[in-house]
């Protein structure tokens, strides 16, 4: 099963007069986090209820669902 993944991306854009740079932000609260909410509270279930290692969970996300943690 893989994992639905989202892409974020903020453009720049630079002016041809005076060669500024304008570039998009992404918002504090899509940076914040690097996987969504179920992924997250299902890693946080692992690891604490069943006392799963953090590096296994990675293992286990990375294997299951085709995601690289970073």
């Amino acid at each position: 099963m893989a994992a639905k993944i989202t892409e974020h991306q903020g453009h720049a854009r630079t002016c041809p007069c005076c060669r500024a740079v304008t570039r998009a932000t992404i918002p504090t609260e899509i940076r914040a986090h690097s996987v969504g909410p179920n992924l997250t509270a299902w890693m946080g279930c692992l690891t604490g209820v069943y006392g799963v290692s953090k590096r296994s969970v990675e293992e286990i996300v990375e294997q299951t669902f085709e995601v690289s943690i970073d």
